[in-house]
């Protein structure tokens, strides 16, 4: 009977453990997926940046050519 009541609690301790380590690893993975959102963005917003200097240095391209005309 002892030795039931001891194969219990060791179990009920290591399932704490395994929860534990549970939680803190959902945590830690939201955490991550938070960051590649942020990072997402940044990328989606030094994009449209690079494309609207793009488009006005084009611009500014076209202008000389059509002064030098």
């Amino acid at each position: 009977m002892l030795r039931i009541v001891c194969i219990a609690l060791l179990l009920s301790l290591t399932a704490c453990g395994l929860a534990d380590t549970a939680t803190t690893a959902a945590a830690g993975g939201a955490a991550k997926a938070q960051e590649v959102q942020q990072a997402k963005e940044t990328q989606e917003k030094l994009q449209g940046q690079l494309e609207q200097a793009g488009r006005q240095g084009q611009e500014r391209v076209d202008a000389a050519e059509r002064e030098a005309r």
